[in-house]
């Protein structure tokens, strides 16, 4: 099974429309920088694509 990435341009942009007001240059993404309709479903990929046991305000750019 191979990972589909991709591109930096598309995800920065689908980022912007989804209300997205932090730094767009970083790999982090803040679940607080999202507008108010798009926390509840970055939480819930967070959590489903998440490798960790904590530290769910943080979503990394592949996911």
């Amino acid at each position: 099974m191979r990972m589909t990435k991709f591109p930096e341009r598309m995800v920065k942009g689908c980022m912007l429309r989804m209300g997205y007001n932090g730094p767009l240059n970083s790999a982090n993404y803040l679940k607080s920088c999202f507008s108010k309709p798009y926390k509840f479903f970055i939480h819930s990929i967070v959590h489903a694509l998440s490798h960790r046991k904590g530290g769910y305000d943080v979503m990394r750019d592949y996911q």
